[in-house]
């Protein structure tokens, strides 16, 4: 996943977010807190419980602008989905191959 530290932190503040609903919150955190710019960083995200008795059903991950690639870990039983958008302008990654969609906002 490539992103400076200011999309990293933003990202880190969507994922707070969304997942702090009103009826019931899940206790997220993530490793590494800030990764390098314009480099590539391996994100953990820990849903430790809900609240109140509730299960966590739901995790929603919003991706700032400005990254490119998000590649979520597959686990047994659980449904990934990836919502992504065509890129008007394809970007080439660096190794010679070209992106033409990334992860929706």
């Amino acid at each position: 996943m490539q992103m400076n530290t200011s999309c990293l932190r933003t990202c880190i503040t969507l994922v707070a977010a969304a997942c702090f609903p009103l009826s019931a919150a899940a206790h997220v955190t993530i490793d590494p807190v800030q990764g390098p710019s314009n480099g590539y960083v391996r994100a953990l995200f820990r849903v430790a419980h809900g609240c109140k008795g509730s299960p966590t059903t739901r995790v929603r991950v919003r991706i700032p602008e400005g990254v490119l690639s998000v590649k979520p870990q597959v686990k047994v039983g659980w449904t990934i989905g990836i919502v992504r958008t065509k890129l008007a302008v394809p970007l080439e990654d660096g190794h010679g191959n070209n992106i033409t969609e990334v992860a929706a906002k």
